[in-house]
């Protein structure tokens, strides 16, 4: 990652290993416990789970992975992905979520704007990037707090698309992927990510295996990025 990605595009902020992390930029999970935000006692970093999360970074280097993407896997001269590895990832090969999904990309239609999107979440931390290709806009949203009854990273992300794509307004019965954002997560999709999970967590050597795993690595309470924000969007 490092080698092949994260240096050639200049993300010097971000990293896989917190302990690279410029501690002064970190910030700290916050979760709902008892109706109210708190940070988060909950530290689930460990090196098995990194291959699908665990970036801390910021604005400025999601900005810049945000552009190399819209220039189809360029930034700066530098070229990270065939072009046509990149236009690959984002054709749609089955449904999921109401939406197309690429390789790592969920796909949609926004009143004739091409979306192409990912989103990330881990305990404490949220994060979405959506790309609007054909009109040169990307959108990056990041929060260290967990959503609540109110998802204020959708709403931020949907009001903002409206402005930069200068798009109408949508009828109140409109749902939320023709918002131009993920939909809600379903009972039934939760349950199937439950699965995946217990799937994952079998094939590391069951929970006692992956206990072991994480408790080496809690020299912290606290998940990073801040200005360093855990970006934990699985296509990166």
């Amino acid at each position: 990652m490092q080698h092949h990605i994260l240096t050639p595009l200049g993300m010097k902020d971000s990293t896989l290993l917190v302990r690279e992390a410029n501690p002064q930029l970190l910030t700290s999970p916050h979760v709902e416990e008892n109706g109210r935000i708190v940070v988060s006692k909950v530290f689930p970093y460990n090196r098995a789970h990194a291959p699908s999360s665990t970036l801390y970074s910021n604005i400025e280097d999601m900005s810049r992975w945000a552009i190399a993407n819209l220039n189809h896997g360029e930034l700066d001269g530098r070229r990270i992905l065939k072009r046509e590895t990149a236009e690959l990832m984002w054709q749609p090969v089955v449904s999921a979520f109401s939406m197309k999904e690429g390789i790592s990309w969920f796909t949609t239609d926004l009143q004739g704007h091409r979306l192409v999107m990912h989103d990330g979440g881990d305990v404490g931390f949220e994060s979405r990037l959506i790309l609007a290709p054909d009109d040169s806009v990307a959108l990056i949203a990041m929060t260290n707090s967990a959503a609540t009854d109110k998802d204020y990273l959708q709403e931020l992300g949907s009001e903002a698309l409206k402005f930069m794509l200068n798009l109408k307004p949508s009828p109140p019965s409109s749902t939320t992927s023709s918002q131009g954002t993920a939909p809600a997560i379903t009972e039934e999709a939760k349950q199937k990510a439950d699965e995946v999970l217990a799937s994952y967590v079998t094939a590391l050597g069951g929970r006692a295996a992956l206990e072991k795993i994480s408790s080496q690595k809690r020299e912290r309470q606290f998940r990073s990025a801040g200005n360093c924000f855990e970006w934990t969007g699985g296509n990166v």
